[in-house]
């Protein structure tokens, strides 16, 4: 990149957080979130109500308003407590792998402040969860927050997509990812545990696994077609990256509890509950957890690997005898416990 053309970018860049910016976005954002909301829901609905399990509407309507307002209070972070203001001293510097670090050292503890005043809210959410009497209703919310995050950002320039689009994932993430329990975990284990320096190793490669995990699915099963469009499509795309994430998440935080039950209890039910409401064929998650570790293995020792096949074939046992056309809903949704984070 020439000096030219790297100097505009950086001045796009920095135009595009400042304050003024950053305002206008919110603006831009809060004029149009409800009906954002609201649409995104009616069509969760739809998708639930082809699987002939709709939400009431009153019910409906509280988990929308819960969603906006968690939305509204990400918008205000972003104006007030900007996270990623520390990178506008490296922009000129930030190609190495040591100033990227530096940089998400001075990011990570902004981070923190904003999943500790945006955890309450998504308490709140799986609350109305928890009480629902519709055994799919996780996969509404899922399905919804998922939406209305795209109606938001594809309304928005590129350079606020960049910026904007990291504090609504973090909605989806804390949802779906248990994040903060891993880190918990670990911290129970020396640095040099066996299961430790697994899960330290494979972490950073989370993004690059799920990517490998996503072309294979792409060459295998090429005429997939979700609620979501085709396995080609950018949604699909982005959620297909998401949940293979989430899956790899999991299967590190059973690793560090040295326990199935987190998969027995959670990920699999979960994903019993809401793959369906998509149309997503349970071949393919089935094949998504075989790729998963075949993607892994290399990065392994031989030691590492003898742990790591203890987890991960008994998990996929458990994803090849499951069937989401033969199981009981209420009983699934009764024995789902998902914990925030």
């Amino acid at each position: 990149m020439s000096p030219q053309v790297r100097g505009h970018v950086e001045d796009r860049i920095a135009t595009a957080i400042s304050i003024e910016a950053r305002q206008a976005t919110r603006a831009n954002v809060l004029g149009h979130l409800s009906a954002y909301c609201t649409m995104s829901g009616l069509r969760a609905q739809q998708l639930m109500t082809e699987r002939n399990v709709p939400l009431q509407i009153l019910e409906a309507q509280k988990i929308t308003h819960q969603i906006v307002t968690v939305y509204k209070y990400l918008m205000d972070a972003y104006v007030k407590d900007f996270v990623f203001a520390p990178v506008l001293q490296y922009l000129h510097k930030i190609d190495s792998n040591c100033n990227k670090e530096e940089v998400a050292l001075k990011i990570l503890p902004e981070f923190n402040r904003l999943m500790q005043g945006l955890e309450p809210l998504l308490q709140d959410l799986q609350r109305l969860i928890a009480t629902s009497q519709n055994p799919r209703a996780i996969g509404f919310l899922s399905t919804q927050i998922h939406l209305s995050r795209q109606r938001i950002l594809e309304r928005l320039s590129v350079y606020e997509r960049i910026w904007l689009s990291p504090y609504l994932q973090l909605t989806e993430e804390l949802l779906c990812m248990p994040w903060q329990r891993v880190c918990t975990a670990a911290n129970r284990h020396s640095p040099n545990s066996s299961a430790a320096t697994i899960v330290m190793k494979m972490l950073p490669l989370t993004d690059d696994i799920a990517r490998a995990v996503y072309q294979r699915a792409l060459r295998t099963f090429p005429n997939h077609i979700s609620r979501q469009g085709r396995i080609q499509s950018a949604p699909v795309q982005t959620s297909s990256l998401r949940d293979l994430s989430m899956f790899q998440t999991y299967i590190w935080l059973s690793l560090l509890e040295s326990d199935l039950s987190v998969i027995k209890n959670e990920l699999l039910p979960l994903c019993l509950l809401v793959f369906p409401c998509s149309n997503v064929r349970w071949q393919f998650i089935q094949a998504g957890i075989q790729w998963l570790s075949e993607e892994i293995y290399p990065n392994l020792t031989s030691q590492e690997t003898l742990m790591f096949s203890s987890y991960i074939k008994p998990i996929q046992m458990l994803f090849r005898k499951a069937n989401p056309e033969e199981v009981d809903l209420v009983d699934v949704n009764s024995k789902l416990t998902v914990q925030l984070g």
